[in-house]
């Protein structure tokens, strides 16, 4: 899902700047908003990580 938002806002980004320029205000707010949303992703991917280390880790451990 999100990844599917930042594929959208990429390419409304790139077209902006075709038309307007790479320096336009609207490109430059699309690039800023497209910088929020991988942040996101990659806290997502991370978190996801961590939760799968953790996971990994406590199914090793046996109670006696």
């Amino acid at each position: 899902m999100l990844f599917q938002v930042i594929k959208q806002k990429r390419k409304q980004m790139i077209e902006t700047a075709n038309i307007q320029g790479m320096e336009s205000a609207d490109t430059l707010k699309c690039s800023q908003e497209l910088d929020v949303l991988i942040l996101k992703y990659q806290r997502n991917i991370k978190t996801k990580d961590e939760i799968n280390e953790g996971a990994n880790n406590n199914s090793s451990f046996v109670e006696v």
